[in-house]
Parts: structure tokens; sequence; C-alpha cells
């Protein structure tokens, strides 16, 4: 839809990720379009910043998480807002980042990499029952009291510090 006269259109693209559909709402809107682009991981947001430099100032681009766009627009008004949810490819097939049980990599899992809570730190630290309602939960895990109880038994014996390890 167009924009009354002196205005500029400013969409969100809340999961910005390598930028791809960024770029196509920026190409879609030129040549007056702006976009704010937020993304908890700031390894791809570095990425999608190189992708989108050609844009100039119609993409800004900032470490956050998407629940924070309202004060991010700083009081404007968003024409549209595009949140694709979930762990990218990115991030799973790297194994440093410790999401995938494929490959042994840390037990990481954070998509902000300077949060200070790793999963390591989860499955070590809590309580057994806390554990089971964390994979119950997030993993919507019907076995989550099972599967926490051999976690339990096995930290008992040794840290689980690696992907590998909590899979086995």
């Amino acid at each position: 839809r167009g924009a009354p006269a002196g205005e500029h259109l400013r969409r969100v693209d809340g999961t910005v990720g390598l930028g791809g559909h960024a770029e196509a709402i920026l190409r879609a809107s030129a040549p007056d379009g702006r976009l704010l682009g937020t993304d908890r991981d700031g390894e791809t947001l570095e990425r999608a910043s190189a992708r989108l430099a050609a844009f100039g100032g119609r993409a800004r681009l900032v470490q956050s998480d998407f629940r924070e766009i309202p004060r991010r627009l700083e009081g404007e008004p968003a024409d549209g807002i595009l949140l694709d949810l979930g762990v990218s490819s990115v991030q799973l097939d790297d194994p440093e980042r410790g999401f995938s049980f494929q490959s042994e990599g840390p037990l990481d899992m954070r998509l902000d990499r300077t949060a200070r809570t790793t999963a390591e730190d989860l499955v070590n630290g809590l309580p057994e029952r806390d554990l089971a309602d964390v994979i119950y939960e997030y993993g919507e895990e019907p076995a989550s009291r099972r599967i926490a109880r051999a976690i339990a038994r096995e930290r008992e014996r040794e840290p689980i510090r690696t992907t590998t390890r909590l899979a086995d």
C-alpha cells in the first residue's frame, strides 16, 4: 500500500537471520521504504549486514529479541512485521553452536552468544524436577521425567559437556 505524501513505509523483519527476507522487503519497498531488522544471533546479523549494505540507511539492524520491536521502533508505526521463527540451518549446521546432536560440539545452544547461561549450565545445574519441566515445556517431550532422571544420574558421574554425550 502507498504511504501518505512525505511518509516512508517502515517494515520490520524481527528475525532477520541472514537477511534474505529483509533484502526482498527492501527491494519491494524501493526507493524509500525503510526496514528495521532484529535478531538475537549477532553472528548471522553480521552476515545480514554485509548482504544489506547496498541499501545503506534504508536498513537498520540491531541485535535484539523480537519482543523488543516496539521499543526499537522508537514510537514510529510499522507498516508490516515479519517473524520467521525457529533456529536456522546456519545455527544447526555449526557444531560449535551446540544445537545439533548429529556431531560433537559444546553443549551451548545460545542464539545470543553474549548471554551468560548455556545449555551445559542448565543440564548440569538445574534440579531434576526443573530440568524435566524445561524438557517438557520447550521440547514438548512426554518422557521428560524419565529423560531428566537419566541426565541427573549421568551428571552425578561426570558433568555433561557435549551434545553427543547429552544425546547418549
